[in-house]
């Protein structure tokens, strides 16, 4: 539905008529004599509006002046076994959220209690420096035609102590002589408009030979492409339009899946897909990625599609065992996601009273049997069937494995429980009506848990037959494995990409009481640590866009 509507509200093409997109961002005055530094650093997150523990351990850490994070170092032959070395890193003088500000609907309030309002109390406000935000946005923001979004990014206003500084929904930034950053927005992954496309020609056309670029997208098309083998042929066309000739893509942000991973083009040509999607939101699966893909896909019809290019998976996080014992806590949705049981809970209550109903005097036991079959009856457990077929989508042939033990733990539970309504309300003294109402409601309240659980462990085996992953995460809706990416850029414009992982969020936050920094603290000390080995990726001529 929000695709129909985000299509009818597309402001892209009205955005071409304001000012340039290009976001000018200053080195920090910390070099001797307080001539600008010759190395700059810059902050990646996505995916941040959902619950405020997880999204404010990451805002806290983006706020830090400086974040030290835990690695182990590797031992050779020999050594005692490896110490931990913390490597300091700086905050961004650049900050770029890679889409997704609040989940599930974007309304302006959503922003404020979601992303606005963690961002600014983790950092109010700062001083002679400020801090660049800039973003793109993704599926949730377009949800109500990018309206609220825009009055946040594209007013060049402030969220805490960081200055939006973007007129339009995408943008440039001139990182160095030789090195740029761009925004894309792929709308709903459906097209990129002519003004948005001309604007990338444009720019470029000023790049200085040998530019690399950092390329920040909404959705790994990468990985949606093992589901829909077009997903990458838009991002595919920008490249081959705009910057084939003229620049090298060294590194590709993305967030959408809400974990961290990333993918390395083969031969090695330090050319680099990253996924880094923790910025707040439930964690997503990561046991499922391939270990490898190409791109694009074999399966592409685009006539003008580039050359295959292979990328291997180097890392995962969570990792694959990690994900899966995530997984396994499938029963933990009855108390952790609420709106669920009341869902199925409202489920049963109809199904129950449609039972119930069969027979119009009393609960015997043929009339609960023939209840089953009723149209009413039939009609809701038809769409618990096909509830799991759509949720497969390409993969529908292999869902019935699914769907029809879904199915028939639904029917077995909902024949229990109406059994046992018959045992305890039909002696009552009291009018057959009066029964049916009391054991409906009892099919409502046990069926709530029960079916709960049904569906749970329904969503486990989409889950471990790879028919689908985002039901199970969003209904465990865990917040362990947060991530963000922290770069830095130096004099010999090599560039230094630091994936950071937090394993657990903190739980309970006070008010920070000496009036300084954050306006909270956890109550415990986060423990930020790199993912991996930093991703070193130097300059190099860009021979092969001849």
């Amino acid at each position: 539905m929000f695709k129909i509507v985000g299509g009818f509200s597309d402001q892209r093409d009205t955005q071409r008529f304001l000012s340039s997109a290009i976001v000018e961002v200053q080195r920090p005055c910390s070099g001797p004599g307080g001539q600008p530094s010759d190395e700059i650093w810059f902050d990646y997150f996505a995916d941040s509006g959902d619950g405020f523990d997880a999204c404010a351990t990451v805002a806290y850490l983006l706020a830090q002046e400086t974040v030290d994070l835990a690695h182990p170092v590797k031992s050779t032959p020999g050594d005692s076994p490896a110490e931990e070395r913390p490597v300091r890193t700086r905050r961004g003088s650049l900050l770029i959220h890679g889409g997704d500000a609040v989940y599930p609907v974007a309304r302006t309030r959503a922003y404020e209690d979601r992303f606005t309002g963690p961002m600014r109390a983790m950092l109010d406000h700062t001083c002679d420096e400020h801090p660049i935000l800039v973003g793109i946005p993704g599926n949730h923001d377009w949800m109500d035609g990018l309206n609220s979004w825009s009055k946040i990014m594209t007013q060049k206003g402030w969220v805490g102590g960081w200055r939006t500084a973007q007129e339009r929904s995408y943008f440039a930034s001139k990182l160095s002589e030789h090195w740029w950053m761009l925004g894309v927005d792929a709308h709903l992954g459906e097209y990129l408009d002519e003004g948005q496309i001309e604007f990338f020609k444009e720019t470029a056309a000023s790049f200085a030979p040998g530019t690399q670029v950092i390329l920040c997208v909404p959705t790994p098309t990468w990985i949606h492409q093992s589901r829909h083998s077009e997903a990458h042929q838009v991002l595919d066309y920008l490249i081959r339009k705009s910057l084939k000739g003229r620049a090298e893509v060294r590194l590709v942000l993305t967030g959408d899946l809400h974990h961290y991973s990333r993918y390395e083009a083969e031969p090695a040509s330090n050319t680099h897909l990253i996924t880094a999607g923790g910025g707040g939101a439930f964690l997503s699966a990561s046991h499922w990625l391939p270990p490898e893909i190409v791109l694009p896909a074999a399966e592409s019809r685009d006539q003008g599609k580039s050359d295959p290019v292979q990328f291997e998976q180097r890392c995962v996080y969570p990792s694959a065992v990690q994900s899966k014992a995530v997984g396994r806590r499938w029963p933990s949705i009855l108390w952790r996601n609420g709106g669920f049981p009341l869902i199925i809970g409202v489920l049963y209550l109809a199904l129950g009273w449609n039972v119930l109903g069969a027979s119009p005097d009393s609960l015997s036991t043929e009339a609960l049997w023939s209840g089953l079959f009723r149209p009413g009856t039939v009609f809701w457990l038809a769409v618990s069937f096909v509830f799991c077929l759509l949720a497969a989508k390409s993969k529908a042939a292999k869902a019935w494995v699914v769907a029809v033990p879904h199915l028939g733990l639904h029917i077995l539970s909902l024949s229990v429980l109406a059994t046992l309504s018959r045992f305890l309300f039909e002696n009552l003294d009291a009018s057959f009506r009066v029964s049916r109402y009391l054991g409906s409601w009892f099919v409502a309240g046990t069926g709530a848990i029960l079916g709960t659980l049904v569906s749970s462990f329904a969503f486990f085996l989409a889950d471990r037959r790879g028919l689908d992953h985002l039901f199970l995460s969003s209904g465990i809706r865990s917040t362990q494995y947060r991530n963000f990416i922290r770069m830095r850029l130096d004099a010999e414009e090599t560039l230094t990409v630091f994936p950071i992982g937090i394993d657990e969020s903190p739980k309970d936050w006070a008010a920070n009481s000496d009036g300084e920094g954050s306006w909270f603290q956890p109550d415990r000390p986060i423990q930020p640590h790199l993912i991996e080995d930093p991703i070193v990726i130097p300059l190099c001529p860009n021979e092969r866009l001849g």
